[in-house]
């Protein structure tokens, strides 16, 4: 179920889904270690590219920032109007295809970081409330600067990598323009020998 189908539908939400935010709600509780998950698979040597590297961390700060934006007008808010804010206001370009597992790793992340917490346990609709250090970090746009900083270096990185393609393709036309001048100035020789005979 991605976060779109979840936004629009929460009662079709199947017991897979709830017994993952319930773990989710877990984990918030023990804050012992930051969850490892969110950094599964990320290393020099995952096989990833890093422009797949860069557009999750960019997609992932958009979220954080989206979660901690949805505080703006309440304190506190359920689960469902959190997600619907998200949904609403955020890249549909990468919402619609949003694992909900990914954003429940989102919103832990920001309990775990104490930016968050649970004020109401709900199985279905657990109830959130922005502590201090969530309205710093709102205050400050620490979230989506970040994103935006990712997203920037990711298309500056796509630019440079196109300004390579183009300065070698520049480089092989002038070798191209040069054989071809050379050639014309062999043809004018040639021509003007044989037309002093």
């Amino acid at each position: 179920m991605t976060l779109k189908e979840l936004s629009e539908h929460p009662e079709m939400a199947n017991p897979k889904e709830i017994d993952a935010i319930n773990d989710v709600i877990q984990e918030i509780k023990k804050r012992v270690k930051y969850l490892c998950g969110l950094t599964e698979g990320i290393t020099l040597d995952s096989g990833r590219e890093p422009d797949d590297i860069a557009e999750s961390f960019y997609q992932e700060n958009m979220i954080l920032s989206a979660i901690l934006e949805s505080f703006v007008s309440n304190a506190c808010q359920d689960f469902r109007s959190i997600t619907k804010f998200v949904f609403n206001n955020s890249d549909h370009s990468f919402v619609d295809s949003l694992p909900i597992t990914e954003y429940y790793g989102c919103i832990a992340k920001l309990c775990v970081l104490s930016l968050l917490e649970i004020k109401e346990e709900d199985e279905m609709n657990p109830v959130f409330a922005i502590t201090e250090l969530g309205y710093e970090a709102l205050r400050q746009q620490s979230f989506s600067s970040i994103a935006q900083s990712a997203l920037f270096n990711m298309q500056a990185r796509k630019l440079n990598e196109m300004t390579m393609t183009l300065t070698r393709q520049s480089i092989r036309l002038n070798w191209l323009m040069l054989i071809v001048a050379i050639a014309a100035a062999f043809v004018s020789v040639i021509s003007f020998i044989v037309s002093l005979r």
